[in-house]
């Protein structure tokens, strides 16, 4: 496992719409500005981005780029018309109200299933 204290690289641009992840890394690649690209979750988790990348609650889409490109990696940045919120929210892909509506009742149903099962399980073992 590598020690994170000694990275170089810095996360310049974090985002949930994949599209303007998209935008970013083209203009980097036509700038000849050296970068990379990976999938963070909001468990913290950054992973290589996907074969076929999908949006959803929680997923940001990160680049990152070396040090001594930083400035002018922020500098691209600024002058594309993206939202440039290093902590975008869960939300932040763009859901409609709708969509919203599906993965707010999904995990109501989810929570409410496990509470459910952990009394039947407790009731079950006091019943032993």
């Amino acid at each position: 496992m590598t020690d994170s204290s000694k990275r170089t690289d810095i996360v310049v641009f974090r985002t949930g719409r994949l599209l303007e992840a998209d935008m970013v890394a083209n203009h980097f690649d036509e700038e000849g500005i050296p970068y990379y690209r990976r999938m963070e979750s909001s468990s913290g988790i950054e992973l290589a981005t996907p074969l076929m990348p999908v949006q959803g609650p929680g997923d940001w889409w990160v680049i990152r780029v070396q040090q001594e490109h930083t400035q002018p990696a922020r500098d691209v940045i600024n002058s594309l018309p993206v939202e440039a919120d290093m902590n975008p929210g869960v939300w932040a892909y763009g859901p409609s109200k709708g969509s919203k509506r599906y993965w707010k009742m999904y995990a109501y149903v989810v929570i409410f299933g496990t509470i459910l099962a952990l009394a039947l399980w407790i009731i079950r073992l006091i019943s032993e």
